[in-house]
């Protein structure tokens, strides 16, 4: 089975650090450049180890050919790549030695915090699961120690960049420029055609025309170039009939998850609070009469409906609330009732049907559940085995026949999404393998393990004719369909410009006041909204759009509204994200400073060793 799988300044670029380091453990493995790294480079008294400097390389060559861009190492645009790798690991070289001259650091409650919140890490229950902490930081060649260090470190390192860049601000003036920019609207109509519009009794297509149609269209049926791959893999679905889970395991973890399986009836539930009961009896008056909506309310208290929400409750958690609250047959106000802050109404937003789910019936769910566990146990005792017998020099093809894995092969290009090519370890492995590579172990998001081969590049392929007539008929109504829709589109503008006006056209004309630049119309494409931004009042024109045309008449340009109700909000937004850009813009001169104050040298030897070793 397939499957696609208000913080800090400090906080954001540590969990981006997480978040690189999680692509890297997606099973790319690691090529170690001997006990402790020789340095590639060093900035003050701080080294970048040649390991540091391959999965930085690495993984950035792979990131960008699994996204369809084919760069090598060894090619202009690769150079380039690397260049900006060694100054990005020069800049955090130069902020890691200033932190160890001025003594920042952190410990190791903080590490522990950070490694036990990355998703990866964590086991089926959601807890920190050590063993896949230790199975992803193999798969990369990294120790635990190493891993930890580097939390370490790079935690520092962003609490001075914090410190440096924080509190900054920008002038009013400039974010009141960038709101009269995005706040500015366009009143516009339109008449859209349609296939609709089109005549039903349109011929079918000759074979000549379809043929004529195939060969002046050959790009339509060109499979793109792509990777001849072949590959074994293992996973947990595969093993899933084969494993044995005994009816006391079953009832222990259905004993353990009780608390999901048999629920009480509960609601979804907000409680506005008064000073006293008068108060309470009066709210819920005004709300009886219609004088006042419960929002209402809850904003004359300086309030939000998030401030008051209690989620889901059930009767007994309400206190002596409950009775009246699950009084209620339907969605409403109760109340008012005491409860452990004072007097207060009680709305209810919806009603939870108790659950009451027996061993039966939950039998099969925990069985998987189960049976897939010890699944991903049995598949990750194998890894070395796997690891072993490839590292041998054995053929996929003898994997498959010593081990559990099956045998599979693919044509594969970014497109393809079906089988192995749903995981996006695989798709990434498959974009940055080369000819010259070895088959190694890595894993798939599941749990899973897979190895592949390179055995062919194919060059795009224009398939036969008798093999795509259904897309080149399909192909040839959606070209025919556009050619007739654009026509009727022009022969109506052709009545706007001697005087005409949208409703001749006999279609219903569709009115968009106030259009904002993030704005849409429905059933249209972006460039339609994009397009009334670049017109000029009074313009007309034809713009195409997700199968239709639409005949556009932009009627005027309207200035942003600097006193509306959500400007402030906006202002806000902008400075931030305004602040923030400024922010990197200053992290990045102090780095470049106290490089060149620290000074850096470099070992070119290690590096062109490195380099030669990349994709």
């Amino acid at each position: 089975m397939a499957k696609s799988k208000g913080m800090s300044l400090s906080n954001m670029f540590v969990w981006l650090l997480l978040g690189l380091l999680i692509i890297g453990l997606a099973g790319f493995g690691a090529t170690s450049f001997g006990a402790g790294g020789s340095a590639v480079a060093k900035v003050g008294d701080r080294e970048i180890d040649a390991n540091r400097y391959f999965r930085a390389a690495n993984d950035t060559f792979r990131n960008l050919q699994a996204q369809g861009l084919q760069i090598s190492s060894s090619s202009p645009e690769g150079q380039q790549v690397l260049d900006q790798v060694r100054s990005q690991l020069i800049r955090d070289a130069a902020l890691e030695n200033e932190t160890m001259t001025l003594g920042i650091s952190v410990g190791d409650e903080v590490v522990a915090e950070r490694v036990e919140a990355v998703p990866g890490f964590r086991g089926i229950d959601g807890s920190f699961d050590r063993a896949a902490y230790q199975a992803a930081l193999r798969n990369v060649g990294m120790s635990i120690p190493e891993f930890e260090d580097s939390i370490r470190i790079e935690t520092a390192r962003n609490i001075l960049l914090a410190s440096v860049t924080s509190g900054l601000t920008v002038p009013d003036a400039y974010v009141d420029a960038l709101i009269s920019y995005f706040g500015e609207t366009r009143d516009a109509r339109l008449v859209r055609f349609t296939r609709n519009d089109l005549s039903p009794d349109r011929p079918a297509p000759s074979e000549a025309e379809l043929r004529a149609f195939y060969d002046e269209n050959p790009d339509l049926f060109t499979l793109p170039a792509r990777r001849g791959l072949s590959y074994v893999w293992l996973t947990p679905d595969m093993l899933l009939d084969d494993v044995v889970v005994s009816d006391e395991d079953l009832k222990a973890l259905y004993e353990q998850r009780s608390a999901e399986f048999q629920q009480p009836e509960r609601r979804m539930v907000e409680r506005l609070v008064f000073e006293d009961m008068d108060a309470a009896e009066a709210a819920m008056a005004r709300l009886t009469s219609g004088e006042a909506t419960f929002e209402t309310l809850v904003g004359e208290r300086g309030l939000e409906l998030s401030d008051i929400d209690l989620g889901e409750v059930t009767k007994d958690s309400l206190g002596a609330a409950g009775d009246v609250v699950f009084a209620l047959t339907d969605n409403g106000v109760a109340g008012p009732a005491e409860s452990t802050l004072g007097p207060a109404l009680f709305r209810v937003n919806a009603i939870l049907d108790p659950i009451n789910i027996d061993f039966e019936a939950a039998r099969p769910a925990l069985r998987t559940e189960l049976a897939l566990e010890r699944a991903r146990r049995q598949i990750d005792g194998q890894y070395t085995e796997i690891e072993d017998i490839l590292a041998s020099g054995a053929t996929l093809e003898e994997v498959a026949r010593d081990t559990q894995m099956e045998l599979g092969q693919i044509e594969w290009w970014p497109d393809i999404t079906e089988g192995i090519a749903g995981y996006d370890s695989f798709r990434q492995a498959a974009a940055t393998v080369t000819l010259d590579s070895f088959p190694e172990t890595l894993q798939l998001e599941d749990g899973g393990l897979f190895a592949l081969r390179y055995d062919a590049e194919l060059e795009p392929t224009l398939q036969p004719y008798e093999d795509v007539m259904d897309t080149v008929e399909a192909r040839w109504t959606d070209a025919e369909d556009a050619r007739e829709l654009q026509e009727l589109a022009r022969s109506a503008l052709a009545q706007l410009e001697v005087g005409g006006t949208l409703e001749a056209t006999g279609k219903s004309v569709e009115s968009y006041p106030g259009l904002g630049r993030d704005g849409f119309v429905p059933g249209a494409a972006p460039i339609l909204t994009e397009r009334l931004f670049e017109m000029e009042p009074g313009a007309q024109e034809i713009v195409d759009g997700l199968g239709s045309v639409f005949l556009v008449v932009l009627d005027a340009v309207n200035a942003a509204d600097m006193e509306a109700d959500n400007v402030a909000q906006l202002q806000q937004a902008l400075a931030a994200q305004v602040n923030q850009s400024v922010a990197n813009d200053l992290g990045a001169l102090y780095a470049r400073a106290i490089t060149l104050d620290a000074g850096i040298s470099y070992n070119q030897g290690v590096l062109n060793a490195i380099n030669a070793e990349l994709p």
